[in-house]
Order: C-alpha cells, then sequence, then structure tokens
C-alpha cells in the first residue's frame, strides 16, 4: 500500500537528503534511566549492535546464556541498518554467570551486564539519543537552520515512521490480508495489528497538523501529562491552553480499540470519527481483536537538538526523544529522505 505524505508542522521539507548511507549515519543510543539493581534472577546487559536487529542479538544471548529465547527480552527494537545500543534482560534463576564476552564480535559489543530484579519490559527505558548524519543535502542552509530552531522550540508531530508499516506499506497489505481470513504467525500478526493501528494514528494527526492544531488545545481534547503516559479530560479554560502551549500538557489521538473510560467529545470527537469512517478496513479489526482504546501525544518534544556542517553538504544532528517515538518523524520534517545507492 502506497504510504499518504502526512502533512508537515513547518513548511518543509526544505532539502533533500540521502539518509542511512552508512550504518554509522544512524547512531541511537538506549537511555535506561535506572541502574541495575546489583542483584537478583535476571541479568541485564548493554550491548552495541552492527548491522544487526534485535532478534539477532536474543539468538545470540540464548546461546551463550544456554536458556530459550522467551526468557530473554529487551525494552525496544532498534533498526538494523543503524549502529545502536540497547539493554537487554536475561532471566536466569539459580544459575551462574556465563562468559558474556563471548558475545564480542565485529558486529556486537558488550559494553556492561549487572543483576537485577525484574525483567524488561517493551517500553521501560526512558528515552533514546540520537546521532544522524545526513549525506548529498541539497536546499537552503538557512531554511534547513531555521526550521531545526523551530524543531527544538515547538518539537514536531508525533508521526509513527514509515519502518512501522513496512517495505512499500507491506505490513498493512498483510493487514488487510489477515482481515481475508489468511493466517500469519502471532509474531507476525502483532506487526500487521500495529502498522494498521498506527496509520489510523498518523491520518488523526495529519489532520491535526494541516489545521495547526497539533499542538493546540481543541475542544474535546484528552490530554497527556508530560513526561508521562497521564493522561485526562477537561473542558478549555486558560489554564489548559496555556499549559499545552507551554508544553507541560499535550494534545492526543487516538489508538484505535475498544472503547476505554475515557473519550473524545465535541470538535475532537468529529475529526477522530471522520478518520474510523474514512479507513473502515483498518478500523474494524483492531477492536474485534481486543486490543483496548489508547491514546498518544500528538507532540514530540525534540530535546537537546544541536546540528553541524562536517562537510559543507552534509549534516550532523544529534537530540534524545523519549521512547516509543521515531528519529523520522524529526527528519522528515526537515528534508525528503533519499536511499542510499
Amino acid at each position: 500500500m502506497h504510504l499518504p505524505d502526512w502533512p508537515r508542522a513547518f513548511g518543509g521539507p526544505f532539502c533533500s537528503v540521502v539518509f542511512k548511507q552508512f550504518p554509522e549515519d544512524f547512531l541511537v543510543d538506549e537511555e535506561l534511566g535506572f541502574e541495575p539493581s546489583g542483584s537478583g534472577e535476571h541479568w541485564l546487559l548493554h550491548i552495541e549492535k552492527h548491522q544487526l536487529n534485535t532478534r539477532d542479538v536474543m539468538q545470540q544471548l540464548s546461546k551463550i546464556a544456554g536458556v530459550h529465547p522467551k526468557f530473554i527480552s529487551c525494552s525496544g527494537l532498534k533498526d538494523k541498518q543503524a549502529v545502536a545500543s540497547q539493554w537487554f534482560s536475561v532471566h536466569m534463576p539459580g544459575k551462574s554467570e556465563p562468559d558474556w564476552t563471548l558475545l564480542n564480535s565485529d558486529e556486537l559489543r558488550l559494553l556492561s551486564a549487572a543483576r537485577h530484579l525484574r525483567k524488561l519490559h517493551r517500553g521501560t527505558h526512558r528515552s533514546n539519543r540520537f546521532v544522524v548524519i545526513l549525506r548529498e543535502v541539497l536546499g537552503d542552509k538557512q531554511q534547513i537552520e531555521e526550521c531545526l530552531k523551530n524543531i527544538a522550540s515547538h518539537g514536531v508531530p508525533n508521526y509513527f515512521g514509515e519502518q512501522r508499516f513496512g517495505y512499500a506499506g507491506g505490513n498493512l497489505d498483510g493487514y488487510l490480508a489477515m482481515q481475508q481470513g489468511e493466517r500469519f504467525p502471532p509474531s507476525v500478526r502483532s506487526h500487521y495489528l500495529s502498522a494498521a493501528r498506527s496509520f489510523l494514528f498518523n491520518e488523526i494527526l495529519g489532520r491535526r497538523v494541516a489545521q495547526s492544531t497539533w499542538n493546540r488545545a481543541v475542544a474535546g481534547d484528552i490530554f497527556m501529562l508530560s513526561g508521562t503516559q497521564s493522561v485526562f479530560t477537561e473542558p478549555l479554560s486558560d489554564s489548559i491552553v496555556a499549559r499545552v502551549s507551554e508544553a507541560d500538557l499535550h494534545p492526543t489521538g487516538l489508538l484505535q480499540g475498544k472503547a476505554g473510560k475515557l473519550v473524545t467529545s465535541e470538535v475532537v470527537a468529529d475529526q477522530e470519527q471522520e478518520v474510523i469512517n474514512q479507513w473502515p478496513q483498518f478500523a474494524a479489526g483492531l477492536a474485534d481483536v481486543g486490543m483496548n482504546a489508547e491514546r498518544r501525544s500528538l507532540r514530540l518534544p525534540v530535546r537537546e537538538l544541536s546540528w553541524s556542517w562536517p562537510e559543507a553538504n552534509v549534516l550532523r544532528i544529534a537530540f534524545s526523544l523519549p521512547s516509543g517515538c521515531f528519529a523520522t518523524a524529526v527528519v522528515r520534517e526537515l528534508a525528503t529522505l533519499q536511499p542510499a545507492s
């Protein structure tokens, strides 16, 4: 399925760039946000991987630890075409420590290992730190830097990145095939369900971006407290409008599923229902499989943003994002991404 080119917030794109020409052009460091406890039945491992996907690393951990892969977990998935550090947990009750240095190779490097009381769950880590190198930059440097200043000040629309939808939107095609009765393994079904839900969210967010309300309070909004997943609904007031303007609160969009306790109203409810009505082939099956409706912030704060020009047509950008958010959502505000040859 061909993906829409969802609206951008600041009038871009302002340039064309080559993205991920080399694995070293996309560096990501998972920031756990807490220290291992030093004791317990689990090992927490901080590992740097080079052109491997997360499941490849888990398979190697399974062999070295001598445990089934089901006893290995991670906080997040990281791109294969990248140099990425991330955290894994291995449940090893009553077992002695294996030689974790056996992991070290051209593709893997062990950064640290420590005992911990609990396993990692998806999204446990606090944030991800990115360094992105954009090559063959074609565009006006002044416009590019003005856009970067806007991103630093206002954040960006919190779109799900294209990788969520698979090559050429293949995960969405898979979801539609699943709706027609085709059977897939549970792990594949999970990817397809997530892609369909993410697509609907991006459609909702795209409408708010087009209306310039992705970072403003609108009648009927459900708000998320910045830095948390805590959501609440409250009538519009000067106080709420000010808190959203100051990025203490963020407006949220629907992650489709069975209706929960909090539901939108007024303008927001109408807009979200219009998207659901427009894409019934994606919306219908998500509640049927038991997924609960959730909310996701429409605004993505971009922390500690900095940039430099190592060469005239090479742009280096560094920034930090909360877990579950996509670096491509930042880069797409600035540039049209050309694949590396």
